[in-house]
């Protein structure tokens, strides 16, 4: 960061709009909140993990695929027995859980009961699809079609398949049901496994076998073939008239930084204690940083940062080895 930024600030969140990595940084001193470039990202600070916590916000637009600014929020993250780590106030916390809890039950509750733009977001074209992961992680999910790049990119999936899609989101969140329920494959993947694949990543080929076995055994499944017959599920993807290509790369998929070097897990946590790393480089949430007093690349979870008071400044972070960032 350039001279002046010294002042405390804090980072409420990232995205992956026109697949551009932008972290959402706010001066403690100031109202409103600003995106700068992820990559290149430099600061040295000081942190306290056992600190208040600031609230990140939440969306400007209760459209989930609105990639709009969120509405800052000024006040103080508020810790409750069941979320001692909460990110949010009182107000935005109830907002977030509500948003949440009406878009993942959407499509099982009745239309009219929704609201215009939960139903709205509902209507339109949506894809069905197959993502994987460094280690070897396989998750289904759901996007609407014009954002399915997006969506994967600020996931951190490495390959993907479009498993097909359908005129509305409704009929693409049953089928993803079924898939979990019939298959066992999750709807999730928790952000260790993810660093941990980029650190000790299978090969890209096993990964691909893993993909298309999961693929035709998706479109084997009743519901599927069904919706398939009926025309209500497509297995070609169109966008705008565009046919979308059935396998997806990760935006970093060929570049040297993911491939020619190891990558080791950050041995310290970016909440606690004081720190010098830049961002070189990033995979959905895990960025690859660098210390100035170390040619070692690690790898962090940049949402350790979000909501916590970071403070600016000349500091000597602790001594770390590679050693120390094995698993």
């Amino acid at each position: 960061m350039g001279a002046g930024d010294e002042k405390p600030l804090t980072i409420t969140g990232l995205t992956w709009a026109d697949i551009n990595p932008r972290l959402r940084l706010r001066h403690l001193d100031e109202a409103a909140s600003r995106l700068v470039p992820a990559v290149g990202f430099g600061l040295a600070y000081r942190a306290d993990s056992g600190a208040e916590r600031w609230c990140i916000g939440r969306p400007a637009s209760s459209d989930p695929a609105d990639s709009g600014d969120p509405t800052d929020c000024l006040n103080r993250a508020k810790s409750t027995e069941y979320n001692p780590n909460s990110r949010f106030c009182v107000s935005c916390a109830v907002d977030e859980a509500m948003a949440a809890s009406s878009l993942h039950h959407a499509h099982t509750r009745d239309q009219d009961d929704l609201d215009p733009t939960i139903r709205d977001h509902l209507a339109r074209p949506s894809v069905l699809y197959l993502a994987g992961f460094r280690d070897g992680s396989i998750k289904v999910g759901t996007s609407t079609a014009h954002r399915i790049d997006v969506r994967l990119a600020e996931q951190g999936a490495w390959s993907a398949r479009l498993v097909g899609g359908a005129a509305n989101g409704i009929i693409v969140r049953h089928l993803e049901d079924d898939v979990t329920t019939e298959l066992q494959i999750p709807q999730s993947v928790a952000v260790s496994r993810k660093r941990s694949g980029l650190a000790r990543p299978v090969a890209d080929d096993h990964l691909d076998r893993l993909l298309d076995e999961a693929l035709n055994s998706v479109r084997s499944l009743d519901s599927i073939t069904r919706e398939t017959a009926g025309h209500g599920f497509h297995l070609e993807v169109h966008v705008d008239g565009r046919l979308l290509p059935q396998s997806w790369r990760n935006p970093g998929f060929d570049e040297a930084l993911w491939r020619d070097r190891p990558l080791y897990p950050y041995p310290a946590p970016l909440d606690d204690g004081a720190h010098d790393v830049t961002i070189i480089g990033l995979c959905g949430r895990v960025a690859a940083i660098t210390r100035p007093d170390s040619d070692d690349r690690f790898l962090a979870d940049v949402g350790r940062w979000y909501g916590i008071e970071l403070h600016p400044g000349h500091v000597e972070p602790a001594a770390i080895t590679v050693q120390g960032a094995l698993f």
